[in-house]
């Protein structure tokens, strides 16, 4: 197999971006240099396991699979998931865990303590891993590479849940329309929209839309944003909708007629104006 993605550091390659990035992301911050032959490495640990080339010494291994450890307490604590023994358990919930430290971590969690936070947006964190994780969206570290597509994602749960886009399951069906989802959670909030519900409030002015896209959208009026600008004359608008109905000004088309006499306009409103000029009903 072919590893095009090289560390610039330690020349390690990876057959996947998202596998380097993680290791680019998981390195000290100063390369370590092997003393005896100046091989460069990002993480310690393996320059240590790299040393034993040197001095022949051979690190305890596990007889079940094989993997080696430098000290043999680590050897011992890995020997527990083999054995599957679990020797400290939870008084709340009654969970068990391999490791004391493992445990105390969990403890956090029933007793609400967040110790860890960000430092980029204030959210708080009950393990330090979990911060870790988090701080990799502020940076735009993305560490799960979907294997279809190749598109990341800062989590694993959000990469797991793309994937089914990839298998095509989508088991949930509305009742209403027969319209068909992925997840439960989307269909269940596509069926308040056929209840009339507007959960999406701007909150600019409190306008409430029943989709979070129109919302994006109506954000442009606040903004002064006009993302979307006609090909022919540069003007700009904020809707891709009012661009459209100002393109009709510059071709040839005139779709909208009027009923009575024939006469044919570009823009809905002005057939609206024409058809008042007409005797009788007026539409209101």
């Amino acid at each position: 197999m072919t590893k095009p993605h090289q560390c610039l550091v330690c020349e390690k390659t990876f057959s996947r971006s998202g596998s380097l990035k993680k290791h680019v992301a998981s390195a000290s911050d100063q390369p370590h240099k092997c003393p005896e032959c100046g091989k460069i490495f990002c993480h310690l640990v393996t320059l240590r396991s790299h040393v034993l080339v040197h001095t022949g010494d051979k690190p305890p291994e596990c007889s079940v699979c094989g993997r080696r450890f430098r000290h043999r307490e680590s050897l011992t604590r890995h020997m527990m998931l083999h054995l599957g023994i679990k020797p400290h358990e939870c008084p709340e919930c009654g969970k068990r865990f391999r490791l004391r430290e493992s445990l105390t971590s969990h403890m956090m969690l029933h007793l609400g303590i967040k110790p860890h936070e960000c430092p980029e947006c204030g959210k708080k964190f009950s393990h330090v891993q979990s911060i870790r994780r988090h701080m990799m969206l502020h940076v735009g570290i993305k560490l799960h590479e979907c294997p279809e597509c190749g598109k990341n994602f800062g989590r694993l749960e959000c990469m797991k849940t793309h994937m089914l886009v990839h298998v095509g399951d989508k088991r949930h069906e509305c009742p209403q329309c027969g319209k068909r989802f992925i997840q439960l959670t989307s269909m269940t909030k596509h069926m308040k929209m056929h209840k009339g519900a507007k959960l999406h409030e701007c909150p600019e002015c409190g306008k409430k839309f029943t989709r979070l896209n129109n919302v994006k959208k109506h954000r442009n009026v606040h903004s002064g944003i006009k993302p979307h600008m006609c090909p022919e004359c540069g003007k700009r608008f904020n809707e891709p909708g009012n661009m459209k109905r100002h393109l009709v000004l510059h071709s040839d088309g005139m779709p909208f007629e009027c009923s009575e006499c024939g006469k044919k306009f570009k823009q809905r409103n002005s057939i609206i104006l024409h058809i008042l000029t007409h005797p009788g009903d007026k539409p209101h």
